[in-house]
């Protein structure tokens, strides 16, 4: 932990790790300290105040007798006022009424699919709502011609090896966050945030999508007009992102 003040006064704990940050050796990685070659990529970690704070209020994070890491780096702190969480759109499903059930740690990959498919058998778009909703098994969601919204990054979060999609067709995505747990880039054992599935896809939308700890944030083969704004993913990621854009044989805007 690490202690935030606000304005000399303590508000909470925030809950650190350097498990995403730190890797060792060469590609394949391993992450083995034994391989030496540590090097470090910035983690984020996010929290809501639950105000807005005035122009002038005074941060502050502080070490205290709680804190126990040996060190801590902080790279920067970057701050936004976030907006209300959107409600679910007219001529939609939610997940939830497929029986996902958000932040009671249970895995809600089964009603995640049973929601997709009738949404992509109606002619309906999907809808997410506020909260975490876990995703445990290694597999991405196939979506094939399907819109996919949340209430906002801030809001609704998908957790877990499962938080990945792989897309055809003209599917758009917008307004949630995706957390994985990838430590290293792993190609062949790990998944992208967002993939091409091997079939043509075109005038796909990647809009106010979270992305952290997996191998790439979006693997765009086969995929033709992609519009991705809006992405805070981290800047490793965000660097792979842009490697992959130039080797791809597609048009894209950024």
């Amino acid at each position: 932990t690490l202690s935030l003040y606000i304005n000399g006064k303590e508000a909470k704990d925030l809950e650190l790790t350097s498990k995403y940050a730190w890797v060792y050796g060469g590609y394949p990685y391993n992450n083995n300290p034994s391989n030496g070659l540590p090097h470090r990529y910035f983690d984020e970690m996010r929290t809501m105040f639950g105000e807005t704070l005035p122009a002038g209020t005074k941060l502050r994070l502080q070490k205290d007798a709680g804190d126990t890491a040996e060190n801590y780096v902080i790279d920067f702190i970057e701050c936004e006022q976030v907006e209300e969480p959107l409600t679910q759109p007219e001529n939609s499903l939610s997940v939830t009424d497929y029986g996902a059930v958000a932040n009671d740690g249970l895995d809600d990959r089964a009603a995640f699919e049973a929601c997709i498919e009738a949404a992509q058998e109606q002619g309906k778009e999907v809808w997410i709502p506020a909260g975490t909703f876990h995703l445990n098994e290694k597999t991405a969601f196939t979506v094939n011609a399907v819109t996919i919204r949340g209430a906002g990054m801030w809001y609704t979060n998908l957790e877990g090896a499962g938080a990945a999609f792989k897309y055809q067709g003209t599917s758009k995505f917008y307004d949630f966050a995706m957390t994985g747990v990838s430590t290293v880039r792993d190609d062949s054992g790990d998944l992208a945030g967002f993939e091409g599935n091997g079939s043509r896809a075109t005038n796909v939308t990647i809009q106010n999508v979270w992305m952290e700890h997996m191998k790439v944030g979006i693997w765009s083969c086969n995929t033709e007009n992609l519009v991705s704004r809006g992405l805070p993913y981290p800047q490793h990621l965000r660097r792979r992102y842009e490697s992959l854009l130039r080797n791809q044989q597609c048009r894209c805007s950024q």
